[in-house]
This record gives C-alpha cells, sequence and structure tokens, in this order.
C-alpha cells in the first residue's frame, strides 16, 4: 500500500518538474523532502538507496537559494532545508562520504530570546546550528578539503572551538532535567536522560557526533552518539 501511494505520487510529482517556477514552489521542495523520509525508510525492505528524492532536494535547493541559511527556520523551504540537512548527514555517515550541502553558505546567528515565538526561533535556531556544526565535521571526517596533516589539525581544533562555544552560549533550556546512570540487572545497558522538548534531545544526538576536544578520538565519539541515540533520550511534553 505505501509503495503504490509513493509511485502515485511520484507520477503526480514528475510533470510539475518541467514547470519554470519549480526552483521556487515550497509546496514541492516539501513534498520531495517527505518522498526521501519514505525512500529512506524503505531501504531496508528494498536492500538499497538510490538517494532519487535525495538528489532533487539537492537539486531544488541549490537551484533556488540565496547565499545566507536561516537557521531559526521562519518559512517551509528553511524548514525543508534543514530536514534535508539532517537526511544527508545520516547517508554521509552511513556511507562514510562527505555530505552533499554547500558550507560556503552564511549561517545567520540565532535570534534573541524575547516574547514565546521568539523564544522557540530561537531554540529551533541553536538546534539546527549544532546540526550545521556536526555537518562540518562529518565533511571534515570524510571529505578530502585537508589533505596534509598540519591543516588537518588545524581545522580539527576550529571545529572544536566551534562546539565548544556553541555549548557555552546556548540556552540554559538544552540542559537535561533528569540524568541517571544505568541500573544493573534492569535490562538496561544505557544512562537515562530526559528533556523538555523534542529538538533538546535531538541535539544531545548530534552534539555528541561532533568533537568536543581534540584529544578524544573518532572512535570514543561515535561509541558517545551510539549511547545517546540507543538510549533513553526523553521529552516531557
Amino acid at each position: 500500500m505505501a509503495e503504490q501511494a509513493h509511485e502515485r505520487c511520484v507520477e503526480l510529482l514528475i510533470p510539475s518538474l518541467s514547470s519554470e517556477t519549480v526552483a521556487n514552489d515550497d509546496i514541492l521542495l516539501c513534498a520531495i523532502v517527505i518522498l526521501r523520509v519514505f525512500e529512506q525508510l524503505n531501504v531496508m525492505v528494498t536492500g538499497s538507496d538510490q538517494e532519487r528524492h535525495l538528489a532533487g532536494s539537492s537539486a531544488l535547493l541549490r537551484a533556488s537559494q540565496g547565499r545566507e541559511v536561516d537557521p531559526s527556520t521562519p518559512g517551509l523551504r528553511q524548514a525543508a532545508f534543514w530536514v534535508y540537512m539532517r537526511q544527508c548527514l545520516y547517508n554521509a555517515c552511513v556511507h562514510q562520504q562527505a555530505p552533499n550541502v554547500d558550507l560556503n553558505l552564511v549561517l545567520i546567528p540565532p535570534p534573541d530570546e524575547g516574547d514565546i515565538l521568539s523564544d522557540l526561533r530561537s531554540e529551533t535556531a541553536w538546534a539546527n546550528t549544532m546540526t550545521w556544526i556536526c555537518a562540518t565535521v562529518v565533511h571534515f571526517c570524510f571529505g578530502s578539503s585537508y589533505p596534509d596533516p598540519s591543516s588537518r589539525t588545524r581545522r580539527w581544533q576550529e571545529l572544536s572551538e566551534a562546539v565548544k562555544s556553541w555549548m557555552i552560549t546556548r540556552p540554559d533550556t538544552f540542559d537535561p532535567i533528569w540524568y541517571s546512570e544505568a541500573v544493573q540487572g534492569s535490562g538496561n545497558p544505557f544512562p537515562e536522560i530526559w528533556f523538555t522538548a523534542d529538538w533538546h534531545s535531538m541535539f544531545a544526538k548530534i552534539f555528541n557526533s561532533a568533537p568536543s576536544n581534540f584529544e578524544f578520538s573518532y572512535g570514543i565519539r561515535i561509541l558517545s552518539s551510539c549511547m545517546y541515540a540507543l538510549g533513553h533520550l526523553q521529552a516531557i511534553t
């Protein structure tokens, strides 16, 4: 049933791709990003990932995107971009390749907090900023932009400082409200961590995929990320 619905969506989508305004169609971009979610989930059934919708999202974004990225996601296009970013990060880590993202884009700083709407935009921006930093780390690990040891060491230190700066300046609402070490004999070998919002727990996963200290090895950071992903990261809503 899901496969049939997907194919029907693709049939409806193809004629729209020939439109002169396709690059600026926010609804079409969001539709392709959603179809990519199905494509990604369907890998376990098909056994392969053709990344058709991921490539489509990339093409539309590059054709219409300006030189700045707003992490507070004020509109559909910006929201679609950040979903695409996370989809790219997943594939990049699975296939150990640089993410298909233009890292020369200028990231707008998170807005100041104020009223309730401003606070929500600010928290969204802080979470997406860590996503951006993580993308630069993955690009560093799997890309070829820094071939010699001295430039790689220097770049790694820059990325480490970016993560530390984010951690120091972020809102304290990102702090967990509960932390408990794993209880022996409970059947769960991981710690239990509670947050007040979904994006706070998402930040914790992404933060532990990025470097916070040059002395930490890649293996330790990846293991830490897996522990967060498999452990009890809970959002209280």
